[in-house]
């Protein structure tokens, strides 16, 4: 988050700098960010030729979340913690067309096509012990690696204001009809004392396909 801060301080500074005279030139292009509702930030690469902007763009997303629990009795205590960590990728890119209202503002429409990449692990294990020191501690640990590819199309509807010559900011609709492949699922489980090994990988779900809705806002600066 403090990239995307200091980034958008810096395309503010660099538009204050810039001079009031330009020559003009056919093809705009510029670096922009974005914060979406579904997918977070996003840097955007805008490339506008005459009335028509080609936008790609790249994100990356990260979550993680921990537990631990703990419960017995006099006989035994039953000790549990989990883990699991989602990273993603996603690029993908618009083609506009683009509708000038007037100088300082403008509208857009067009196609956009993207894909993300999803790894997902998870880390679980049991320790149980017992108050009768004769008895044989527990140990069970579970380990799972889960990859997806999600394939998105869809169409969006945008608008964008220009305060100068440089900098605009700008929101969007996005409709979008999304993919998302069988995943391929990797697991572990091994028992201590008795040091059983399972390993398996295989796709243990289905594919699914969505529909859905969203919306973003931009901060662009064109050269």
């Amino acid at each position: 988050m403090k990239i995307f801060f200091a980034l958008i301080f810096s395309i503010i500074f660099f538009a204050s700098r810039s001079s009031a005279q330009e020559i003009e030139n056919p093809v705009r292009w510029g670096l922009g960010v974005g914060l979406a509702s579904a997918s977070g930030a996003a840097f955007h690469i805008p490339v506008i030729y005459d009335n028509f902007r080609i936008e790609p763009e790249i994100s990356f997303r990260s979550t993680s979340s921990s537990s631990n629990s703990s419960d017995g009795s006099t006989q035994e205590t039953i000790s549990t913690s989990a883990s699991s960590t989602s990273q993603s990728v996603s690029i993908a890119s618009g083609f506009y067309f683009l509708f000038s209202i007037d100088n300082s503002f403008l509208c857009y429409c067009g196609p956009r096509i993207g894909v993300t990449y999803t790894v997902t692990t998870s880390d679980d294990s049991t320790n149980q012990t017992f108050s009768d020191t004769s008895e044989i501690p527990q140990l069970t640990i579970s380990h799972s690696k889960q990859r997806t590819t999600t394939l998105t199309a869809g169409i969006s509807f945008g608008a964008e204001y220009f305060i100068s010559k440089h900098v605009s900011i700008g929101g969007e609709l996005l409709l979008t009809y999304s993919h998302t492949g069988t995943p391929v699922v990797e697991e572990s489980q091994t028992s201590i004392p008795s040091n059983s090994n399972l390993f398996t990988a295989s796709p243990s779900r289905t594919a699914n396909s969505t529909y859905g809705e969203g919306t973003a806002a931009f901060l662009r600066f064109y050269f």
